[in-house]
């Protein structure tokens, strides 16, 4: 679809076969469409994704005619399944350049497209989201940049947490039960998504056990300690809560406290039960080194 990557090699010649004159592109970090954009954008909207992962990733300049192509076609993102979308929307965010990616998601105008609640841009929860998004594509492109692994939760966490947050809220003052309200607040707000961007249950399941382990993060009493630290979505957890707390969503003090518990002997605490000496200092390790990319 792209000059650039629409190279042939010619193994009997060992050479090149360049019909589009795509090198001259690519040395000078051009991105262009083969043939009329409009027309190719038609053909496979997916196309206009992929020329903001590339312009991203790349750093590749867009011409005017293929910006304005995108603006005009940009309706088309909608005949895309949402379970492709999905996969597309994860290739632009760990592309390692997700900030440039979001930028131009932005420029363009299509993060309505892509997700559920962008629309109103005025609100107090869009206004979180954007914060929080931001502080959560940065530590991702630094685990990326740094060969760490990431999940593909994550960033939906980051996106959809105010807004989860918001209605859990609302449940609660209805006197619903806090516990049916979390699950009635994820499942509403997951819901909208889904007809955005398909996602795996596995995928979705650990997006609701990041969002209610926030509560636990928070509310934790000494006898629950233990069993959090020991939950398999506590790193990712503890990653999103920090990224809260950087944002003024959460208290920073509780933050400080378990990234100091990591490196405590859990003996001391009540109900929790001893390791061997080395085995805990394995577990402290594991939880320290181990990144939110260790959930599926």
């Amino acid at each position: 679809d792209f000059t650039i990557n629409a190279f042939y090699f010619d193994v009997t010649k060992n050479r090149i076969i360049d019909f589009f004159d795509g090198k001259t592109d690519l040395f000078s970090q051009k991105l262009r469409l083969i043939g009329d954009p409009d027309e190719r954008f038609a053909e496979d909207p997916g196309r206009i994704l992929r020329t903001v992962r590339f312009q991203a990733k790349f750093k590749f300049d867009v011409s005017q005619n293929l910006a304005q192509a995108v603006f005009r076609q940009k309706q088309l993102l909608r005949n895309i399944p949402p379970a492709r979308r999905f996969d597309e929307v994860l290739k632009l965010f760990y592309c390692g350049q997700s900030e440039k990616v979001w930028e131009l998601l932005n420029k363009y105008d299509l993060l309505p497209y892509l997700f559920a609640f962008s629309d109103d841009s005025r609100s107090a929860e869009s206004k979180l989201s954007r914060k929080i998004t931001q502080k959560a594509l940065r530590k991702t492109d630094q685990r990326i940049r740094e060969n760490k692994t990431v999940i593909s939760s994550f960033m939906f966490c980051a996106i959809l947490w105010p807004y989860f947050q918001k209605r859990f809220r609302e449940l609660t003052a209805t006197k619903h039960d806090p516990q049916e309200a979390m699950f009635q607040a994820s499942e509403e707000v997951i819901s909208q998504q889904l007809t955005h961007t398909g996602m795996l249950r596995r995928v979705s399941n650990t997006i609701r056990e990041i969002w209610w382990l926030q509560y636990r993060l928070e509310k934790a009493q000494k006898k629950h300690i233990v069993k959090i630290l020991n939950s398999p979505r506590f790193r990712a957890a503890y990653d999103f809560f920090l990224i809260r707390a950087e944002c003024g969503d959460a208290d920073n003090d509780k933050a400080r406290f378990w990234t100091d518990i990591q490196d405590t002997d859990l003996s001391t605490y009540k109900h929790s039960t001893a390791r061997p000496g080395s085995r805990r200092k394995k577990q402290r390790r594991r939880r320290r080194q181990s990144g939110h990319g260790d959930s599926a």
